[in-house]
């Protein structure tokens, strides 16, 4: 059976107990890349905004899954340059 996460890990240690949780033959992360100013604008158009300062900070502290922590696989997905890149253990 798949379980999606849908979260906001933005570090090693945020998705270490996610990666304990399954085996890691089946453990596959897709991450959707979007440009700081991108991600700014779109949030000043919603109805329910998160701080900038937050995002910011995310932005800064965000580390790209890797399969060293134990993913099979990681997708990087480019949103505004519609590019694909994966890497496999």
């Amino acid at each position: 059976e798949d379980v999606y996460f849908d979260a906001t890990n933005i570090s090693p240690r945020g998705r270490r107990s996610l990666l304990e949780a399954i085996p890691h033959d089946r453990a596959y992360a897709d991450i959707i890349i979007v440009p700081l100013k991108t991600a700014l604008e779109r949030n000043a158009s919603r109805e329910r905004h998160v701080p900038e300062d937050v995002i910011r900070s995310m932005h800064r502290r965000f580390v790209m899954p890797s399969c060293d922590e134990g993913f099979e696989t990681v997708r990087a997905i480019y949103s505004e340059r519609g590019l694909e890149e994966e890497r496999h253990r």
